[in-house]
């Protein structure tokens, strides 16, 4: 599984929704994709992103993502981290939070 974390500097937001729309769906049906979030910073967006491996990852991102991000827009990587993890941890769908003192019963 690979976590991959990348900043797009000289990206605004709404060009990167638009190369999103664009892409959506090859992302959804690419082989090895699990998660991406994305999330407006100053002066460019950072996304997050799993898939199982980084075949899989590079391969997409080289034909879907690459050819849509303008010139002179700055892709930079904080590295990502593949391998098996110890402990993964996810609100089932119908969680709710808990009010203050409440407990299960």
């Amino acid at each position: 599984m690979l976590i991959l974390v990348n900043s797009t500097y000289g990206l605004d937001i709404s060009f990167y929704d638009q190369i999103a729309a664009e892409v959506t769906g090859f992302r959804k049906a690419a082989p090895g994709f699990r998660i991406h979030s994305a999330d407006a910073v100053d002066g460019g967006v950072v996304v997050t992103v799993i898939w199982d491996n980084g075949q899989d990852h590079r391969a997409f991102f080289e034909s879907a993502v690459k050819p849509n991000i303008p010139a002179g827009c700055a892709v930079r990587y904080s590295g990502g981290r593949t391998g098996q993890y110890h402990r993964r941890v996810r609100r089932p769908p119908c969680a709710r939070k808990r009010q203050h003192g409440e407990r299960d019963e």
